[in-house]
């Protein structure tokens, strides 16, 4: 289900960043679905990892 969420969501945010102008804020929203999705889509994979790990690359996404 995760990988389907991401995938969707992949697809989504780069038509939506496509269409739009580099400084809107319908970019701005698309390259942050972008960088959500992505994370949602490597859930499965995150769970090995520590929590200290996780929080290290949800800041690096959001940067």
């Amino acid at each position: 289900m995760n990988k389907t969420i991401g995938i969707t969501g992949l697809i989504i945010s780069i038509v939506v960043q496509s269409f739009s102008a580099d400084d809107s804020l319908s970019h701005k929203i698309a390259t942050g679905l972008l960088f959500l999705s992505i994370m949602i889509y490597n859930f499965e994979h995150a769970k090995d990892y520590s929590k200290k790990s996780l929080v290290i690359l949800g800041v690096s996404f959001i940067i």
